[in-house]
């Protein structure tokens, strides 16, 4: 057994005795396995061929319920709170019964169907992990980590294959291919931002050394969607960043900046990056290619306008409508993700996603409003960025199937997480016993006794 292999196992075994005392760290357990599955490594043929990342997930349950055995002591969740987890818990409903009654073969709509309920237990257990800022931190940390330990790996030891130009063969569970990588990769670059705003200044230096790596990925995938989204998700961040939060705002994408310069300053990055446009391997990603694709998924979604179960499109009825526009082709995907929720789960199941991410965003917005009236700059950024988050992760699903993926679950629940720590105080929890207490500046000031903060768990 390798080294690697060993500190892999220590690292499961620590955080596994680690999250029955405090729940993020079952959180930091479930990307261990998720991030460095063993079979996607060099080191993995020397563990078993086990299902790592089911039996994290199970930790991480087991985690969330000792904590509240321990300490039930939570203020009510808010009315916007409340919109997201009953999004949450209606998604899955829908899903279940358009598997069930609409899905012209169940076999191949299992498969997408039990991700998504796996999705939305996952989304409700990170949400749950979350009660101090601590907490916030190590779960983000987390997601950070994990993605920098690829960009290690790619950057330094050489690690994947460039095939048409692209980064090849290194992922994650879940992720198959250059596309879904960049997918993941661009997603995180605003979590990491978020540290950097809101961390103190080891944290920062900590930003200061992953983010590079991370990015780097993203630039080897040579993702145009990706690399598209990054700009949408920093063009958010700028125009959610108002008031005192802009000037450090400005600084941030100032730093990005010169870091993707940098990185685009090597010749073989630009060269790798340019045959994206005329490789081979990707004519059909070309956009007139993507534009047949995406007809024909519309022409689906017209004929099944409640949806078709998971794998609606791409194994059960591309072959039919790709014909339609021209393409001779038996199992391909939509190349969109936001057709891809239409094709599988119905209009109504496309609503109900983009409601889910809408409402986390607006709940967002207004902690973000709070934490800035109490003085709370790095908070009210780090807000931002896990709306810049969102807008990344929205807009490289519109150039692949993404929108179903579990990293598109994990932002909402940073945000439930986000409002349950710096939110504005639940009036409710104060009429049923929950302990409040006078809120900490940003300076460690205690403010003003009316603007008190609902406590989580009895932890401010």
């Amino acid at each position: 057994m390798s080294l690697t292999a060993l500190a892999w196992l220590t690292g499961v075994g620590v955080l596994a005795v680690a999250s029955l005392f405090r729940a993020p760290y079952g959180w930091a357990l479930y990307l261990l396995t998720f991030y460095l599955f063993p079979s996607f490594w060099w080191w993995g043929d020397a563990l078993p061929d086990l299902r790592w990342n089911l039996g994290a997930g199970i930790v991480f349950l087991v985690a969330v319920l000792l904590q509240t055995m321990r300490d039930p002591r939570v203020a009510p969740p808010d009315p916007a709170t409340k919109r997201i987890l009953t999004l949450a818990v209606v998604i899955l409903i829908n899903a279940t019964l358009v598997h069930l009654f609409l899905a012209p073969s169940l076999e191949v709509s299992a498969d997408s169907y039990v991700l998504l309920a796996k999705f939305v237990v996952l989304f409700f257990l990170i949400a749950a992990s979350i009660r101090s800022p601590r907490d916030l931190r190590l779960v983000l940390w987390a997601i950070v980590l994990g993605a920098a330990y690829i960009g290690f790996e790619v950057t330094v030891n050489d690690r994947g294959r460039m095939i048409g130009g692209r980064l090849e063969g290194v992922g994650a569970a879940g992720v198959a291919n250059a596309n879904e990588l960049a997918s993941l990769m661009a997603t995180v670059v605003p979590l990491a931002g978020a540290l950097f705003f809101w961390g103190k200044w080891y944290e920062k230096l900590g930003i200061a050394i992953c983010g590079p790596l991370i990015l780097n990925v993203v630039l080897l995938c040579s993702s145009r969607g990706a690399i598209l989204a990054i700009v949408a998700g920093a063009v958010t961040f700028f125009i959610t960043s108002t008031g005192p939060m802009r000037k450090k705002a400005l600084g941030g994408l100032l730093l990005a900046g010169l870091a993707s310069v940098s990185l685009l300053g090597d010749p073989e990055i630009l060269g790798r990056f340019s045959t994206v446009f005329d490789s081979a391997d990707d004519r059909d990603h070309s956009a007139s290619g993507r534009l047949l694709y995406w007809t024909a998924g519309l022409r689906m979604v017209r004929d099944h306008p409640l949806g078709a179960g998971g794998e609606g499109f791409k194994r059960a009825m591309a072959e039919k409508y790709l014909a339609g526009v021209g393409i001779n082709a038996r199992a391909r995907s939509v190349h969109n993700g936001l057709l891809n929720e239409a094709c599988e789960w119905g209009l109504q199941g496309f609503a109900l996603r983009m409601m889910f991410l809408g409402f986390a965003v607006t709940m967002t917005r207004r902690v973000m409003r709070h934490q800035a009236s109490l003085g709370g700059t790095g908070e009210a950024v780090a807000g931002s960025c896990l709306i810049a988050a969102v807008a990344t992760f929205v807009v490289s699903s519109v150039f692949g199937d993404y929108l179903d993926n579990e990293w598109g679950y994990w932002v909402p629940a940073l945000m439930v997480g986000y409002a349950r720590v710096y939110g504005v105080p639940a009036v409710d929890g104060l009429k049923k016993g929950v302990v409040a207490v006078p809120p900490i500046g940003a300076a460690g000031r205690v403010l003003p006794q009316g603007q008190l903060t609902r406590t989580a768990g009895g932890i401010n």
